[in-house]
């Protein structure tokens, strides 16, 4: 059975609010295929899930920097 909070989708403005960025790069991706979307009239919507799911797949691991000047200048760690 679905319940009525299955059914709730999120607007381009949402998406991008959530995301950081322009509603544009939203519509963008949706039109490249990057994000799923589903279109009811003219307007987009979104799965909270499926944009979760693109966040998630967006992020990257950070190096540490004090690790990346060490290497730069040529300083060992310390054991």
């Amino acid at each position: 059975m679905t319940g009525l909070d299955d059914l709730r989708t999120l607007s381009v403005e949402e998406v991008a609010e959530a995301l950081g960025v322009r509603p544009e790069a939203v519509r963008i991706w949706a039109r490249e295929g990057k994000l799923e979307a589903m279109r009811w009239g003219r307007r987009l919507h979104f799965r909270p899930e499926v944009v979760r799911a693109f966040q998630d797949a967006q992020r990257v691991q950070v190096p540490d920097a004090r690790a990346f000047v060490r290497r730069e200048r040529g300083v060992h760690a310390r054991s």
